[in-house]
């Protein structure tokens, strides 16, 4: 399956493993795909070279590929797909196109002029590895009727946004797919813990992914998960994230609502 190969060169240049030909990918693709990273993490306000390779290294492993819904790649066989991604954490939805190339659908992929640096630049890798990708996905940032069903990746989209989404059918919408809500009982184990605060933490927690609501027995004790937290300290020296922090810190204290506060998060 054209899929895996795809996954394999990709995690083989993301990490230290080999590629099928039992080699280390220390070579120029390898240098072209840091310099791509580089070139988002300065170019991004959000993505920061710390979490595009978190990404990259979620997107490759193989429990990810494990877990994807070729199901979608039957239904998608044959069409003309638009893509509208407005990404709230690096490669959103890239997933979803690749499953749609590997099906032999045309993707029209339509995002911000700093997107898709990322995308194309990962999807350039791949054509110039594997031929046969070339032409298959087409980028565009200007509305395009010219696709049998749209694919809505990230930020929700605004009512002229839907009205226009209405003129064709919508395939998948990934916004609100995902549950954001932790439930704690206070008997959690440190691991546990620490993978609360990576769901919390992890791309400043504005991923479709992170937990932004925790429900809490009454009298919780917060000690255990603020040490866990504190390895997303580095988090409150970002400029974007820590104005974000103090404008809603500023809005509980006028507001004389009690909070916890760990110096950069509430």
């Amino acid at each position: 399956m054209e899929l895996i190969e795809w996954m394999n060169y990709l995690r083989s240049l993301s990490g230290n493993s080999r590629n099928s030909a039992g080699e280390n990918s220390d070579g120029p693709d390898r240098k072209v795909l840091n310099s791509l990273l580089d070139k988002v993490a300065y170019s991004h306000r959000w993505f920061t070279r710390q979490y595009i390779d978190f990404a990259l290294a979620a997107l490759c492993n193989a429990a990810a590929m494990d877990g994807l819904d070729f199901s979608f790649s039957e239904k998608a066989k044959g069409k003309t797909l638009g893509f509208w991604i407005r990404p709230l954490s690096p490669f959103d939805g890239l997933d979803l196109i690749l499953l749609s190339l590997n099906a032999g659908c045309r993707c029209l992929i339509r995002t911000s002029e700093t997107d898709a640096i990322l995308y194309k630049g990962i999807i350039g890798l791949l054509e110039n590895r594997f031929p046969d990708l070339k032409g298959r996905a087409e980028f565009s940032d200007r509305p395009s009727g010219d696709v049998d069903a749209w694919v809505i990746i990230g930020e929700a989209s605004t009512t002229a946004q839907l009205a226009y989404f209405a003129r064709r059918s919508v395939f998948v919408d990934t916004v609100d797919q995902h549950l954001t809500t932790a439930v704690l009982t206070g008997v959690e184990t440190p691991s546990e813990l620490d993978a609360l605060a990576e769901d919390l933490c992890m791309f400043f927690g504005r991923s479709k992914y992170s937990i932004s609501k925790l429900v809490v027995p009454a009298e919780y004790d917060f000690s255990a998960l603020l040490k866990s937290l504190e390895s997303y300290r580095e988090n409150g020296n970002h400029s974007g994230y820590f104005n974000h922090y103090e404008y809603r810190k500023a809005a509980y204290i006028v507001g004389s609502q009690p909070v916890i506060d760990n110096g950069f998060l509430i």
